[in-house]
C-alpha cells in the first residue's frame, strides 16, 4: 500500500484545511474518540493527497473520475467495509466544507459541485454495500449449513 503511495499524507501543521477539520471534528462535534477523530482525518488526508500530492486541495475532489479511480485501484487487501469508512469519513468532511464559512469562501468550485460529489460517493458506496452484503450473506449461509471453516485452537497449536 505504501510502496503504491495510499500511505502517503500532508503534515497537519502544513495543511490548514485539515487542521482546522481536526479542530472542528474536536470541539463542534465533540468526538470522544481520540483515535476515531485522528482515523476520519487521516482518511480525508489520504484521499486529498493521492488526487493533489503537491500540495493541500480540496477542489480536487471536484474531479469526481478521479475519485472514482481512487477507489477503483485502492488495493484488494482493502476490504469494502474499508473502502466504505472512507467514503463516510469524505462525507463528513464534505459537510464541514458546505457548513464552515472561510472554506466556503476559500474553496467556491468544491462548494458548487457538492451534491454531485455526494452523489458519486453514493454511487460507488452502493457497489460496496452491495458486496459486503452479499459476503456476509454468503458467510451466515455457510454457518448455518455447517460448512463454515472454522479453525479450533487445539489444531492450531
Amino acid at each position: 500500500m505504501s510502496r503504491l503511495g495510499f500511505y502517503g499524507k500532508f503534515e497537519l501543521y502544513e495543511a490548514r484545511i485539515l487542521r482546522d477539520y481536526d479542530t472542528h471534528l474536536k470541539n463542534t462535534i465533540a468526538m470522544s474518540g481520540t483515535l476515531y477523530r485522528n482515523q476520519q482525518v487521516a482518511n480525508v488526508n489520504r484521499i486529498l493527497y493521492k488526487l493533489h500530492p503537491e500540495f493541500c486541495n480540496p477542489d480536487a475532489l471536484v474531479q469526481t473520475e478521479a475519485i472514482k479511480n481512487y477507489f477503483d485501484s485502492l488495493p484488494s487487501i482493502l476490504t469494502d467495509s474499508t473502502k466504505i469508512n472512507y467514503i463516510k469519513s469524505l462525507y463528513i468532511f464534505l459537510s464541514y466544507c458546505s457548513q464552515t464559512t472561510n472554506v466556503r469562501l476559500q474553496y467556491p468550485k468544491l462548494i458548487e459541485s457538492m451534491s454531485f460529489i455526494k452523489d458519486c460517493l453514493a454511487s460507488i458506496r452502493a457497489g460496496c454495500s452491495k458486496r459486503t452484503t452479499r459476503k456476509m450473506a454468503e458467510k451466515r449461509a455457510a454457518h448455518f449449513r455447517g460448512e463454515e471453516k472454522t479453525f479450533p485452537i487445539i489444531d492450531i497449536l
